[in-house]
C-alpha cells in the first residue's frame, strides 16, 4: 500500500466516496424485487436491509449467476434473506468470503483500511455506516476510478483531487 503514497491515509469522506445512494431492499419482501431494482439501474448488488433500515447483507448478481448455474429458478419465489441464505449455503465455493458477516466501513475509515478489508474478505463492495445508519456504498471500481483520476491529474500537473 505504500505506491498509495498519502492516499492510503485520506478517509473515504475525503475522498469523495463516502455518500452515495444506496439501492436497498427488504429482507422480507420477494428476491425479484432486489432482481428489478439491479437490472432498473444496471447495478451488480444491492443491500439488503431488516424493518430498521440496518444492512443485514448483499444481493448480488454473484447470487444470481449461481441461480442459474444449479438450475434453481424456484429460488426466485423465496424473499430476500433466504434466497441470499441459500444460495450462499449452496454455493461451497463462496463460503468463506460470503457466509463472514456483513462487512462495513465507516466515512472516517482511511482508503488503507477500505482496500484492505476489500481484499480480506473478497467482496467487491463495501457499505458505509455512520451511528448504525447506511450512508452509502464504495466499490473497488470506485476506489480505482478515483486512483485513476488522481494519477491523470498528477500527469497533467493538477495535484488536486475531487
Amino acid at each position: 500500500m505504500d505506491e498509495l503514497g498519502e492516499v492510503s491515509t485520506t478517509t473515504l469522506e475525503k475522498l469523495g466516496l463516502a455518500r452515495k445512494p444506496v439501492y436497498t431492499v427488504k429482507a422480507t419482501a420477494p428476491v425479484l424485487t432486489g432482481f428489478d431494482l439491479m437490472a432498473q439501474h444496471h447495478l451488480s448488488g444491492v443491500a439488503v436491509v431488516n424493518e430498521d433500515g440496518a444492512v443485514v447483507c448483499s444481493l448480488s448478481a454473484a447470487d444470481v449467476r449461481f441461480m442459474v448455474a444449479i438450475d434453481k429458478f424456484s429460488l426466485v419465489s423465496m424473499d430476500a434473506i433466504s434466497f441470499v441464505a441459500t444460495c450462499r449455503q449452496m454455493d461451497h465455493s463462496r463460503i468463506s468470503s460470503t457466509m463472514a458477516p456483513l462487512v462495513a466501513v465507516q466515512p472516517a475509515s482511511p482508503m488503507r483500511h477500505v482496500i484492505g478489508k476489500l481484499a480480506a474478505t473478497r467482496v467487491h463492495r463495501l457499505f458505509v455506516v455512520e451511528a448504525r445508519a447506511l450512508v452509502g456504498v464504495v466499490s473497488l471500481k470506485d476506489i480505482l476510478r478515483k486512483l485513476l483520476a488522481k494519477e491523470l491529474a498528477e500527469a497533467d500537473g493538477d495535484t488536486e483531487m475531487e
